[in-house]
């Protein structure tokens, strides 16, 4: 596997898309991929949230 289907998996994992068309096989790859959706979860809702937290408080100082 070249360094650019890793690449692509990651971001895809990462960003819960899920296309199939690469797939973990074994264990501690099948738990890596899992930890990472969730990461990739995470990131989203930690980002949002951040970013209307901002846009509330600067709404409050006007």
């Amino acid at each position: 596997m070249q360094w650019q289907q890793l690449l692509y998996y990651s971001y895809v994992t990462l960003t819960t898309l899920g296309y199939g068309d690469i797939v973990p096989v074994g264990f501690y790859a099948q738990a890596f991929a899992a930890f990472e959706a969730i990461i990739g979860t995470l990131y989203t809702v930690i980002l949002l949230s951040r970013l209307v937290g901002l846009h509330a408080s600067s709404q409050q100082v006007t």
